[in-house]
């Protein structure tokens, strides 16, 4: 809510709170990290719960696909906001209802992120089916010829991280949306580029809706 009311809203403004909580924040992506900011801020005890070996959730897998490096400074801060507030961080550490019985807090946030979406059609469960965290994450082995589907954030850095790596692969990428144009406003939520938090623009088709694809490809090959 303090989007864009930084001034009247923001950190700067936090109150002390007059009821201490013993708050338990579940989940080390950049939500439950925030939120563990803004709790510990506001003078409750806080402690960070996280099922991998390091924090980042989201986007520590979205800072593996080619030329996302940047995104780990947004790790990288909140990061060192817990650090500085002295907020406890619990890594590979996955919890259950039974652990948070067992420390019974005064409250609970669950910040534990999003699993790819499944989309129903025939073989989906089969093994040769991947997700983006697959490939990214866990580096599964694709073979020689690949299909993605869906040209959002998620799948254009799959398919340049897949041929960074592997120079010969054949990938084909299926998207159900138009490629964006600026007239066309409400297309922003689907079609090439996608839309979301890691959707800036730079992956875009359209040059002229403030795609920098150019900046990846060769001039020729983008014409084409």
């Amino acid at each position: 809510p303090a989007v864009g009311l930084e001034k009247e809203e923001g950190e700067g403004n936090l109150i002390p709170t007059k009821r201490k909580k013993r708050v338990m924040v579940i989940g080390g992506g950049p939500a439950g990290m925030w939120a563990a900011k803004i709790a510990a801020m506001r003078d409750h005890g806080v402690t960070l719960y996280e099922k991998e070996d390091a924090l980042g959730g989201q986007v520590a897998i979205a800072m593996k696909g080619a030329g996302r490096e940047e995104f780990g400074v947004i790790i990288r801060n909140e990061r060192n906001q817990l650090q500085r507030l002295n907020i406890p961080v619990s890594l590979s550490d996955p919890v259950d209802v039974n652990f948070i019985l067992e420390q019974d807090p005064d409250a609970v946030i669950i910040a534990t992120g999003i699993l790819p979406r499944k989309i129903d059609i025939p073989g989906q469960d089969h093994p040769s089916v991947l997700s983006y965290i697959d490939v990214l994450a866990n580096k599964a082995p694709v073979g020689k010829r690949v299909a993605i589907i869906g040209a959002g954030p998620a799948g254009m850095f799959t398919a340049l991280e897949l041929v960074k790596l592997h120079p010969n692969l054949k990938i084909a990428i299926v998207e159900k949306g138009p490629i964006r144009q600026p007239e066309c406003p409400n297309s922003v939520t689907s079609g090439w580029g996608g839309a979301g938090a890691f959707s800036d623009g730079k992956l875009t088709l359209s040059p002229s809706v403030g795609g920098q694809l150019q900046d990846f490809i060769s001039a020729d090959h983008f014409d084409e």
